[in-house]
């Protein structure tokens, strides 16, 4: 999930003040960031956070490399 959250989420990833505000533990921003656990109920209320899951899950497939391609000899 974290792969995915910076990967959609690049530019928020970038910003150097919110880098600093997370790994500098400031009380405010993680209590705002991480104080609630997610859950089925919590989802209806962050539509922003559904969609940019929905949006790597879209760029980025977990099932593509699961499934080998074979092109057949006759190219169907």
């Amino acid at each position: 999930m974290g792969w995915l959250m910076s990967e959609v989420n690049r530019a928020v990833t970038k910003r150097v003040e919110n880098a600093e505000k997370c790994f500098s533990g400031e009380p405010d921003f993680m209590r705002y960031s991480f104080h609630h656990r997610f859950n089925p109920e919590t989802r209806k209320h962050l539509p922003y956070f559904v969609a940019t899951i929905k949006e790597g899950l879209r760029m980025h497939p977990p099932a593509t490399t699961l499934f080998a391609r074979v092109v057949p000899k006759e190219g169907k």
